[in-house]
């Protein structure tokens, strides 16, 4: 028998993660991580979340534009 699953929202991802909403969001939408419609809400399963940040994928955690700065090359 196998145990429900337990899901997150977008803020609360965002909040583990130490980054913003909007990020989590075009993650969503970009399909990097799996995420399931339940009413007018987008859910994110915590094993699918887990999967995909220790399967390779490196460069989500810095893919938070709302914080980088643009730098001027010389």
């Amino acid at each position: 028998m196998s145990r429900p699953r337990a899901y997150l929202r977008a803020q609360a991802v965002a909040d583990r993660l130490g980054i913003s909403v909007r990020t989590v969001r075009r993650w969503i939408a970009d399909k990097t991580i799996p995420s399931t419609k339940v009413g007018g809400s987008r859910l994110i399963a915590e094993d699918d979340l887990a999967r995909t940040l220790c399967c390779g994928v490196t460069d989500l955690a810095t893919d938070d534009d709302d914080t980088q700065e643009t730098q001027s090359v010389t």
